[in-house]
């Protein structure tokens, strides 16, 4: 893969990525000349070509709308047609109680499975205060008696919760040191970002054009649409939400 930071723009300032996934131009030479699996196989979790056929688009959120604030209970409802049951899960936090989890579990947010009705309506509630504060991620699973299965990742932004990993630590992890620090955004001012990174800090799409996976990237159209930044005290050393830091050996 290229690196995106050295493709000429006719720009003399480089262009970063916001995502950067390794090895994924690479293609395998037995594997040109297959045909492509049939089925939902650009989006299933994984991408995996055996029983790719098995997935369909069929999960649709009703409430809340994706990346909506939320806080406190939270009801979720939603439709999987042609599916029969389903289950929920989010990042949570680690208890100070458990050293082990120190990064946190994964939680099942509907541990008795959600049962869906003949049109494949379903809901379920969580409370929004015992999870990280900022963006979080509801997966959805839904699946009925012949395999057919999906998956919904609902993004939403939680304005209560727990104050977790947020900002750059004031001591550099191990795994940095001996490295010079090359770059880092606080995010503290308007977003630099446009559709293929000329003067401006980063790009939407990949370097060259294209973007990673089936889902289009969009466009950089105005502030706040799509790419704003969200989150109390952003900027504040101990308080932001989301930060980039790039180091290089020395």
């Amino acid at each position: 893969m290229r690196d995106p930071c050295t493709l000429n723009l006719d720009s003399d300032k480089q262009c970063m990525p916001l995502a950067v996934l390794a090895n994924q131009n690479i293609v395998l030479s037995d594997e040109t000349s297959k045909e492509p699996a049939s089925g939902y196989h650009e989006f299933n979790y994984g991408r995996v070509r055996e029983g790719a056929d098995n997935w369909m688009q069929a999960i649709r959120v009703t409430q809340p709308e994706p990346r909506s604030d939320v806080s406190g209970m939270v009801t979720v409802t939603f439709r999987a047609e042609g599916m029969t049951e389903a289950t929920a899960f989010c990042w949570r936090q680690p208890i100070d109680s458990d050293a082990s989890q120190k990064w946190g579990r994964d939680v099942n947010l509907t541990p008795d499975g959600i049962s869906l009705n003949g049109r494949g309506n379903g809901s379920f509630r969580f409370d929004a205060n015992t999870f990280p504060n900022g963006p979080i991620t509801v997966r959805i699973y839904a699946k009925n008696d012949s395999g057919k299965k999906d998956i919904f990742e609902l993004q939403l932004f939680n304005t209560g919760g727990v104050v977790w990993k947020q900002g750059i630590p004031d001591a550099s992890p191990p795994a940095a040191k001996d490295l010079k620090l090359i770059f880092e955004d606080d995010f503290d001012g308007p977003l630099s970002i446009s559709a293929d990174g000329r003067q401006t800090t980063y790009s939407v799409h990949k370097p060259g054009g294209g973007d990673f996976s089936g889902w289009p990237f969009s466009d950089g159209i105005g502030e706040g649409k799509p790419f704003s930044r969200k989150g109390h005290g952003c900027g504040s050393r101990h308080a932001r939400t989301t930060k980039r830091r790039m180091v290089t050996a020395v």
